[in-house]
């Protein structure tokens, strides 16, 4: 790899921003950039300690290895890039939490900014490695930090549906914000964010231990006016949540008998495959429990 260096290294700079900089501009191929990135792999436990002892040092690191997240996500690179930021994300979070998150947001969110709004793609890789900085206890932070610095509705909500899916545990708080942010998902005009809001539905009706049935409930009125929506990916998740709902009611209760309406409306007038797909896979289950009612 070294003897490269009179190829790359032209203007005497630091070797391996010169070889960042050929990954970079594909001057250097994946085999060469994979065995560079393990290389810095290797030296994660020390570069952690040396961030903490000096933050300029980790803002360097970052200007240096952010510029391959612009790479093409679908190659080894890329997948290796976004590996090597988590570990020192980690690294430094099991250190100090703290400090990790606060310097992640000066100095790390501003990189990533430009690609979370134009790479949508490459978002859900980007957030994990956001999420490596910060401790649960910062997510609220940096969802803060992230909408002022995206300065974009669709674009901040597209992200947060992300978020959720990534999310290990929720406090109070922080289900409570996604909640809020899936009701402003339902009301938006692009059909793939309400189908997104949805899914954070599910995943809030699924939280026993946060009375998660009992928070996604009053909405139904809200679910009943997506019942005809055209587009299909809206009624598969629909369906996914009402089969999320009436897994967790008595089959006996108003309740259960205000969603079956709602699941025997929306197959009356299912005609997607990938639709009717999901509605087998998500009610199968139910059957057992509640098909007499769907007489």
């Amino acid at each position: 790899m070294m003897d490269k260096l009179a190829t790359f290294d032209a203007e005497l700079r630091d070797p391996i921003i010169s070889m960042v900089d050929a990954l970079a501009a594909k001057k250097m191929d994946d085999e060469e950039g994979g065995a560079l990135l393990a290389s810095v792999k290797a030296l994660v436990p020390e570069l952690v300690e040396s961030f903490l002892a000096s933050p300029m040092e980790l803002w360097r690191f970052l200007h240096i290895f952010t510029q391959l997240l612009n790479m093409p996500d679908q190659t080894q690179c890329y997948d290796q890039t976004v590996d090597l930021l988590c570990n020192v994300g980690y690294g430094m979070m099991n250190h100090d939490a703290y400090v990790a998150s606060g310097l992640f947001m000066e100095y790390g969110l501003p990189k990533m900014v430009g690609l979370l709004s134009s790479r949508p793609t490459k978002r859900r890789r980007l957030l994990e490695m956001a999420y490596s900085f910060c401790s649960q206890q910062y997510h609220l932070k940096f969802i803060k930090a992230m909408q002022d610095s995206l300065q974009d509705m669709q674009t901040f909500l597209h992200c947060i549906v992300v978020l959720m899916h990534l999310e290990k545990d929720f406090t109070e708080d922080l289900l409570d914000l996604y909640l809020y942010y899936a009701m402003v998902g339902l009301g938006q005009q692009s059909a793939s964010l309400r189908a997104a809001a949805l899914s954070m539905l599910v995943i809030v009706a699924q939280k026993d231990e946060a009375g998660g049935v009992t928070l996604v409930m009053p909405v139904v009125d809200k679910l009943r006016a997506l019942k005809d929506d055209t587009w299909w990916e809206v009624s598969a998740q629909l369906l996914r949540l009402c089969a999320a709902l009436l897994s967790r009611n008595t089959a006996a209760s108003s309740q259960s008998a205000e969603i079956l309406e709602l699941v025997v409306g929306i197959l009356a007038n299912l005609r997607s495959p990938l639709a009717k797909k999901v509605a087998v896979s998500a009610l199968a289950p139910l059957l057992a429990v509640c098909g007499d009612q769907y007489d």
